[in-house]
C-alpha cells in the first residue's frame, strides 16, 4: 500500500490559499458530502465534487515538501485561490483522512501485469467511460514504423473540443493534442509533430467564433492556440517538410491572421502573424502576397490598414523598401499614405491630407504631430496640434511634452501649468515641479498652483498634491472639506488614513473606523469582510499605542449597535475582534 505523501495541513493554510468566501463556502461543500472517491496516489490527490451541473467537477492537488504546490479543477472560478471544490477538498484531508483512498502509483501498478492482462483493464476502462476510447485512438494514430500516422484522428478531436459549449473541455483537449504533438518533436519527428500541430491548430482557429470566444473571459483558449501556433513554426523551422506541405502551414497560420482580424484584431494567434512573416521563402511569400492583394480590394478601413501593413512589414523584412511604398501608394489607407509622405519629407503635400483626415478622426492629431516631429517639421507639428483644440486632453499633453523639449523655460511651465490644472495629479505635479526648477521659479509657480486649485475648490486634487510631497497633516485639515458626488467619486479617507498611520496614528485609527461603519452600511457579506480589514488596520495601530480598553469598548459598542446583523458578527469573530 502506498505511503501517505501529502504533509500535514491545518485550516490556517488552507484559509491562506483561498479568498474568505471561498472558505466559506467550501466548508458548507465539505460539510455537505460534496467531495465524492478522493484517491491519493503518489504525490497527487485526485476527487470530483458534486456541483448544480450536469457533470460533477474533477479536481486535483499536487503536494511537495512544503505543501500545496499546484491545484487544478474543472469549474470556471478565476478569482485567485483555491475555488470552493478545492477548498472542501483540503478540508478532506484535514478532518477526514481516513476517507481518502491510496494507491501505488500507475507505473507500478501496471508493470506488474502482462498484454493480456492489460488490454483486459483498458476494456474495463473504456466500459465505464466511453469518453476514454478518444485516448485509445490518439494513440493508435501515432506514427508507427512503415505505417503512415493517421491525422484525421487528431483533427476530429481538435474539432470535438471547439464544438464543446465547456471551455474546460476545449483547454483540455487542446493541451492533450499539443502535448501528443511535443512529444514527437522532443524525439525529433518534427514532421509528424507538425501534422499533429497543423491540424489541431487549423481546427482552433475555425472553431474560434462568437461563443468560444463569449466563454474565453480570460483567454486561456487564446493561448493555447498560440502555443499550438508555436509549435507548428518551429516545426517549419526543424523539419525537412516538402514544399506542399509547408504551404499547407503557411496557409493555416494567414488564415489565423485573418481570422484574428475579422474578430477585432484580440492577438488570437500573434506567432502565426511571425512565422509567416519570418519563415514564408520566396515562393510561399508570392503566394501570400497574391492571397492578400486579392483581400485588400475588398477590404475598408482597419481590415484594409492591417493587410496593408501585414503586407508592408513582410516586404521590408524581405529588403524591398521600394515595393513597400509602392504597395502604400497603391492601396494603402488615406492615414498610411499620409505617412508615407511625411517620411519621404513631402511635408506640403502631406499637411493638405492631414487636414481632411483630422476633421473627422480628431484622436489622430497628436499621432501625425508625432510623425512630423521626426521628419524634422516641428512648426508644423506645433501648429497642427495648435489648430485643433490646445484644450483637448491629448493635445494638452502634447504640448506639455513639446514644450519641456523644444520651447524655453517659460513655455514649458505655461504648458505643464495648463496640462495639470486639467488633470490635477501626483503624475502633472511632478512634471510641473521639473519645469518650474528649471525656469528657477518653483516656489511661485507652485503657490500659484495651489492656489487655483483652491480657488477651484479641488480639495481632492489639493489632498493628493499634500500626499505626494508628504504633508499628512495638511491633508488631514482637508478632508473635512470634501465633497463627493456619486458613488465612484473618492472621499480621500483611505488613502489619508495609510499616510497617517506613523505620525499620526490616533487620526488614523478613526478614518479607519469611519470607513469599517460605512462599509458595514452596505449590509452584505463582503463588505462585512472589508470593515473587518479596516478595523484590523486600527487594531494594529491601537497595540502600539497601548490603548485596548478604549478599542475594546469601541468593539463592543459596535456590536451591541448592530445586533441582528449575523454575518457581520460572524466575520469579527473569524478576525477575533
Amino acid at each position: 500500500m502506498a505511503k501517505e505523501v501529502f504533509p500535514k495541513l491545518t485550516e490556517a493554510q488552507v484559509r491562506k490559499l483561498a479568498t474568505p468566501q471561498s472558505f466559506e463556502r467550501g466548508q458548507r461543500y465539505f460539510k455537505d458530502g460534496a467531495i465524492v472517491e478522493p484517491l491519493l496516489q503518489g504525490n497527487e490527490l485526485r476527487a470530483e465534487c458534486a456541483s448544480s451541473e450536469d457533470e460533477p467537477y474533477e479536481l486535483s492537488v499536487a503536494f511537495d515538501k512544503k505543501g500545496v504546490a499546484e491545484m487544478d479543477c474543472t469549474c470556471s472560478y478565476d478569482q485567485g485561490g483555491a475555488c470552493k471544490h478545492l477548498v472542501a477538498l483540503l478540508l478532506t484531508c484535514i478532518r477526514q483522512p481516513q476517507a481518502i483512498r491510496r494507491l501505488d502509483s500507475l507505473d507500478k501498478i501496471l508493470a506488474e501485469r502482462g498484454k493480456e492482462e492489460l488490454i483486459a483493464i483498458i476494456k474495463q476502462m473504456v466500459k465505464r467511460d466511453a469518453k476514454l476510447l478518444q485516448v485509445i485512438e490518439l494513440a493508435a494514430a501515432a506514427p508507427k514504423p512503415g505505417k503512415p500516422m493517421n491525422v484525421t484522428v487528431y483533427r476530429n478531436q481538435a474539432r470535438r473540443a471547439m464544438n464543446s459549449e465547456s471551455p474546460q473541455m476545449i483547454e483540455r483537449e487542446l493541451k492533450s493534442l499539443r502535448e501528443a504533438a511535443a512529444r514527437l518533436a522532443k524525439a525529433g519527428d518534427w514532421l509528424s509533430a507538425g501534422a499533429i500541430y497543423h491540424a489541431a491548430f487549423d481546427e482552433a482557429v475555425s472553431g474560434y467564433d462568437d461563443l468560444v470566444h463569449s466563454m474565453d473571459d480570460d483567454g486561456d483558449i487564446c493561448v493555447l492556440i498560440d502555443n499550438l501556433a508555436e509549435g507548428l513554426k518551429k516545426c517549419l523551422e526543424k523539419s525537412q517538410a516538402d514544399g506542399k506541405t509547408r504551404l499547407a502551414w503557411i496557409e493555416t497560420m494567414l488564415e489565423a491572421y485573418l481570422t484574428d482580424i475579422e474578430i477585432g484584431g484580440i492577438d488570437l494567434a500573434p506567432t502565426a502573424t511571425e512565422a509567416v512573416l519570418e519563415l514564408a521563402n520566396d515562393a510561399e511569400w508570392a503566394w501570400v502576397e497574391d492571397q492578400l492583394r486579392g483581400e485588400i480590394g475588398a477590404s475598408r478601413d482597419f481590415r484594409r490598414e492591417c493587410l496593408v501593413g501585414f503586407l508592408t512589414e513582410g516586404l521590408e523584412k524581405r529588403k524591398r523598401t521600394e515595393d513597400a511604398d509602392e504597395l502604400i501608394r497603391e492601396l494603402g489607407t488615406p492615414e498610411q499614405r499620409t505617412y508615407l509622405l511625411i517620411g519621404e519629407g513631402k511635408i506640403a503635400e502631406a499637411m493638405k491630407m492631414v487636414k481632411k483626415i483630422v476633421a473627422g478622426k480628431p484622436g489622430l492629431v497628436t499621432q501625425f504631430a508625432d510623425a512630423l516631429l521626426t521628419a524634422g517639421a516641428k512648426q508644423e507639428a506645433l501648429a497642427l496640434v495648435m489648430e485643433h483644440g490646445s484644450n483637448h486632453w491629448q493635445n494638452r499633453d502634447w504640448l506639455a511634452k513639446y514644450y519641456r523639449k523644444h520651447g524655453t523655460p517659460r513655455e514649458a511651465v505655461e504648458a505643464q501649468m495648463k496640462l495639470f490644472l486639467a488633470s490635477p495629479r501626483a503624475e502633472t505635479f511632478k512634471g510641473l515641479r521639473e519645469v518650474g526648477k528649471k525656469a528657477r521659479d518653483w516656489d511661485a509657480i507652485r503657490a500659484d498652483a495651489l492656489g487655483r486649485l483652491e480657488q477651484e475648490e479641488k480639495i481632492g486634487a489639493l489632498i493628493v498634491i499634500a500626499l505626494h510631497e508628504g504633508e499628512v497633516a495638511r491633508a488631514l485639515e482637508l478632508l473635512p472639506r470634501v465633497k463627493t458626488s456619486g458613488w465612484l467619486s473618492s472621499d480621500y479617507k483611505w488613502e489619508v488614513a495609510q499616510a497617517a498611520e506613523k505620525e499620526h496614528p490616533q487620526a488614523a485609527i478613526a478614518l479607519y473606523q469611519e470607513l469599517a461603519e460605512r462599509s458595514i452600511g452596505n449590509r452584505t457579506r463582503g463588505a462585512y469582510q472589508q470593515a473587518v480589514d479596516y478595523l484590523k488596520r486600527a487594531r494594529k495601530l491601537v497595540s502600539k499605542l497601548n490603548d485596548e480598553a478604549q478599542w475594546k469598548e469601541y468593539l463592543q459598542n459596535l456590536r451591541v449597535r448592530h445586533p441582528t446583523l449575523r454575518a457581520l458578527h460572524e466575520e469579527l469573530s473569524k478576525a477575533r475582534l
